[in-house]
């Protein structure tokens, strides 16, 4: 016999002899017939009861130290004349009650001085194994020349009992098989327990609950569950038994079993509920709601366990499945949302930008809700399309738009660890609100643009992106600039010519030419600016420098425009220079520059310009002239250069800027009547300055008015010179005491 088998008619004798913990009175014949028990009981459910002992006590042996050192077959004949000593000599009846009592109220059985009640039983059992002398006689069935060790012996009975009847409630599953493997022994029938009720002993529950059942009408209360439930008469029986072998208060137990039918009857409709399950489950589900009403719970779990799995595989192919068409469906959108922004920069790059910003806020809509980043930066790209729409077309909507797309952009980036998105998105914040503040000159704009950018550079500086860094440091130089002009605030001027002055010292005129000639001509521009506030030699000199380094750098033909306009403020910047220290070479070069700047200023493209550009030239023509008190060539160029200005420059249009033309026309005039004509050019003069006068009285320019009333007195002063014969000596002529005053225009760009 192998070790499996020995072992199992051990584990079966053991629930034989424990059968009176489950109210079963067996005979000696049926309780020594183990190898019996065994092959009848193989064929059904409890067999899996008894493996899971043997299994278990097999696993204890080959560990324990009593058996590791015994070889197979002294082992095989240990394990048997244990499996003897249990049919000789069965628990006591003081150990199976309190077994009994233990199981049904769902506790551990008790110990003494710390021993379990498998310990107990097999204690027990070889103390009167011994006191019979069944040790010092030989065990019949073990071959004479295997010693029979008690120890060994003990230990196998002591593991034995301890998984048949210790804490797990085996031996009342097992009680509804000893019952029915009784009644088998012994076909004539008669009560298998002690004193219950007949036709419900083969039950093998306890004797309270089989009175409990009488009473609700015994094998007819069980009949009617059978049929009211649909299930068969095992399936009822099993019911009665696990109800039996359940804790819990007693008098309950009929109302269980009840629930537990009607629970049967549920799960088994569920299972057999039609569905969309594939066939393989649909048939496991099927054959466990059969194996549900004929009682066979173990096929049962057997199936569920199946359709446990399969549900598994399908809900795991089922997920893969699902994940990767998600996966698929983000690539898609994803790749939608790139094709969209494309569409949009194309839209942008045409200048199509309300239509671009619409595309963009598209592509960040259509995006993953994981793709935070990408979205970000669409909504950014619709923030500066929206933007630059407000500044090509002065749409006030748009920029509102820009304003609070900006806003929001700013808050997302602040909730990040990003921070140079962050800087991206305040720098973008800061130039909404410069062109806010532009057409709004009321307003706080400007000073909000300022201190934005402020925060931008704090942060760019820390990220070091010298490119984001450069233009951070020219925005805000120019707002800076823009709000000193707004306020007349000098410090304001000076602290933007500061910031260009930084801006271009991390610039490098190398690497970025462009950059750092605007970076120049922006310098120069407020350099000028302050000059005209305050006067300074010095601030004309350095805007010159400026101007002259930016010239240097462009591209004339390239870029003509921007080099014409450099050289328009480089002559600005001479001309002053030339005034305030009577250099004629840098009148000179002013000149120079003045005409360079008209060769680059197309008349018709840019009108207004190069009416500028002209009447420039005539300043610096003019005052050129007056240091050669007998020459009249560039005194006739400067009257030329103003009349041609004035073919552009409309009083309607630009009163201020046609009534200075003027006024400088008449100075011009002035001077060159003294060399020449005084009757022909001295009235032309007054023809040129009266109504100068009346355009600076109707525009509240009282300096300007003053200087031309100055003018004009001159001309009451030396009246009597006005009505000399036309050729009388020019020694005759009283000329005014003064040089006639001539103001410069402010800078162009």
């Amino acid at each position: 016999m192998s070790l499996f088998g020995a072992l199992s008619e051990l584990v079966g004798g053991a629930a034989l002899a424990s059968a009176p913990a489950c109210d079963l009175a067996l005979p000696d014949s049926t309780i020594e017939n183990q190898a019996g028990f065994v092959s009848w009981i193989a064929g059904r459910d409890e067999m899996r009861e008894i493996r899971a002992i043997v299994e278990a006590i097999g696993g204890e042996v080959w560990v324990g130290t009593e058996t590791r050192g015994l070889a197979q077959r002294d082992l095989d004949q240990h394990v048997r004349a244990a499996a003897r000593l249990v049919a000789r000599h069965r628990p006591s009846a003081a150990l199976l009650a309190e077994i009994a009592a233990a199981a049904r109220a769902s506790k551990p059985t008790g110990s003494h001085s710390g021993d379990s009640i498998g310990r107990r039983i097999a204690s027990d059992i070889m103390a009167r194994a011994r006191a019979s002398g069944a040790f010092a006689g030989g065990l019949s069935a073990v071959p004479a020349d295997i010693p029979i060790r008690e120890d060994v012996v003990l230990f196998l009975l002591d593991r034995t009992f301890a998984h048949v009847v210790d804490g797990e409630r085996r031996l009342l599953r097992l009680g509804t098989a000893l019952s029915e493997f009784a009644d088998a022994q012994s076909p004539g029938g008669g009560k298998t327990s002690q004193g219950t009720p007949g036709g419900l002993a083969g039950l093998g529950i306890s004797r309270s609950f089989m009175i409990q059942i009488e009473q609700a009408g015994g094998t007819s209360f069980l009949a009617g569950i059978s049929e009211r439930f649909g299930l068969a008469e095992r399936s009822v029986r099993r019911a009665v038994a696990l109800v039996d072998s359940q804790a819990g208060d007693g008098e309950g137990r009929i109302a269980r079993l009840q629930s537990l039918a009607q629970w049967l009857a549920d799960v088994r409709a569920q299972l057999m509920r039609p569905s969309n399950d594939d066939a393989e489950i649909r048939r496991l589900k099927t054959a466990a709601a059969t194996a549900l009403a004929d009682g066979d719970f173990e096929a049962a779990m057997d199936a569920l366990r199946l359709v446990r799995r399969e549900m598994r595989e399908t809900r795991r192919r089922t997920e893969e499945r699902l994940q990767d068409e998600a996966l698929a469906l983000r690539t898609q959108m994803v790749e939608e949302a790139r094709a969209t922004g494309r569409l949009a920069e194309l839209l942008a790059a045409r200048g199509e930008h309300a239509q671009a910003a619409d595309l963009f806020a598209e592509a960040a809509m259509a995006l993953p809700r994981a793709e935070r980043e990408t979205a970000w930066r669409f909504n950014l790209q619709r923030a500066e399309a929206l933007l630059q729409h407000s500044r090509e077309r002065g749409d006030a909507s748009a920029l509102s738009e820009a304003l609070a797309a900006y806003g929001g952009l700013v808050r997302q980036a602040a909730e990040t660890t990003n921070t140079k998105a962050l800087a991206e998105a305040c720098l973008g914040h800061g130039d909404a609100l410069f062109v806010a503040g532009e057409r709004d000159p009321g307003g706080n704009r400007l000073k909000d643009a300022i201190t934005i950018y402020q925060k931008a550079i704090q942060l760019l500086e820390r990220e070091r992106d010298q490119t984001s860094l450069m233009r951070a440091r020219m925005a805000l130089a120019r707002a800076m600039a823009r709000q000193g002009e707004r306020e007349g605030s000098v410090e304001a001027l000076r602290q933007a010519a500061q910031a260009f002055r930084d801006a271009a010292a991390v610039v490098s005129a190398d690497k970025l030419p462009g950059d750092h000639a605007s970076i120049q001509m922006s310098l120069g521009g407020v350099l000028l600016a302050i000059e005209e506030r305050e006067g300074g030699a010095a601030l004309l000199d350095e805007a010159a420098t400026a101007y002259r380094t930016a010239i240097g750098l462009m591209d004339s033909e390239a870029d003509s425009d921007r080099w014409g306009e450099a050289q328009l403020n480089l002559g600005l910047a001479l001309l002053g220079l030339g005034e305030q220290t009577r250099s004629a070479p840098q009148l000179e070069d002013a000149i120079a520059a003045f005409r360079a700047a008209i060769e680059a200023t197309p008349r018709v493209k840019v009108p207004r310009r190069w009416a500028l550009t002209q009447m420039n030239l005539g300043n610096a023509l003019a005052a050129l002239g007056d240091r050669d008190e007998t020459g009249t060539a560039l005194l006739d160029e400067a009257i030329e250069a103003y009349n041609l200005a004035l073919e552009e420059l409309l009083s309607e249009a630009e009163p201020l800027k046609w009534a200075i033309t003027q006024m400088n026309l008449g100075t011009a005039l002035i001077r060159l009547g003294e060399r020449k004509d005084r009757r022909r050019y001295w009235l032309a003069a007054a023809a040129a300055l009266v109504p100068a006068l009346e355009v600076f009285e109707q525009q509240g320019a009282d300096d300007l008015a003053e200087m031309t009333r100055q003018n004009l007195r001159r001309f009451q002063d030396s009246w009597d010179s006005f009505l000399a014969p036309q050729g009388a000596s020019p020694g005759a002529t009283e000329t005014p005491k003064t040089t006639p005053e001539r103001p410069r225009l402010a800078q162009a760009g």
